[in-house]
């Protein structure tokens, strides 16, 4: 059953195991790869092999590189990427998200058979205060921002061969320039993606989000979509889109 209670402890192994195996729809899993820092806490793994092998110890950091996070949208200027700060901050948060009236309602459509649930989670912090922070820090934030070309008149002068001051209008234009953006800025959500994999909950991808967009899911139905949502009254509503 996937609606029950999640620990801390379920989650940094689905983290970690989901990483690189194919979800439903056969594409690789990529939570750490495009999502987690490379270099941050967690992010650093001990080859114990090659660290026997060299008589000491070699440690290997997995995530995204500054600059391959920096440029994933490089040729989509207007989308965002999101990068957590450490894994730990992703094992706990994909822990809360799980829990959340939104997380459990979307585990209860995995268990009549729905195949991948996308869950969109507003940070309640609940996590966050009972260890001390984790689950509260922020989240770097990359963009690539368009200053458009622009086209203007302006007045030239010339001296022609009579030794005479001319002046006109001629238009000039800039050309359109692209700018990266990187910089740490608020966690204020969560999102999810998880499959059911033959029984077991598969995590293809979770990345955190600066913008405070309330707690959904949504999932495929047969040939529409469901869109799930906590009521004011803390009852789920859900609408059917065909």
């Amino acid at each position: 059953m996937f609606r029950r209670e999640y620990f801390p402890s379920d989650t940094i192994k689905m983290v970690n195991q989901s990483e690189g195996r194919l979800g439903s729809t056969g594409k690789a899993a990529h939570a750490i790869a495009e999502h987690l820092m490379k270099g941050s806490p967690g992010a650093v793994l001990y080859g114990v092999a090659e660290s026997l092998a060299k008589g000491g110890v070699q440690m290997n950091s997995v995530g995204v590189s500054k600059d391959d996070f920096r440029d994933r949208f490089k040729e989509s200027p207007g989308t965002a990427n999101s990068g957590w700060l450490g894994k730990g901050d992703m094992s706990l948060l994909l822990c809360e998200l799980l829990n959340s009236d939104v997380g459990q309602e979307a585990m209860g459509a995995l268990d009549t058979g729905v195949q991948r649930v996308e869950v969109h989670y507003l940070n309640e912090k609940k996590m966050a205060k009972l260890f001390g922070g984790l689950g509260a820090v922020g989240m770097n934030h990359s963009n690539w921002l368009v200053t458009p070309a622009k086209s203007e008149m302006v007045t030239k002068s010339v001296v022609n061969k009579k030794g005479d001051t001319v002046t006109f209008q001629a238009k000039v234009t800039t050309p359109k320039v692209v700018t990266p953006s990187v910089k740490a800025t608020d966690l204020a959500s969560i999102h999810a993606v998880l499959d059911n994999m033959a029984g077991r909950l598969h995590l293809q991808t979770l990345f955190p989000d600066n913008q405070t967009v309330e707690s959904h899911a949504k999932w495929r139905l047969g040939t529409g979509s469901v869109m799930l949502t906590i009521g004011k009254d803390g009852k789920p509503v859900q609408v059917f889109t065909a």
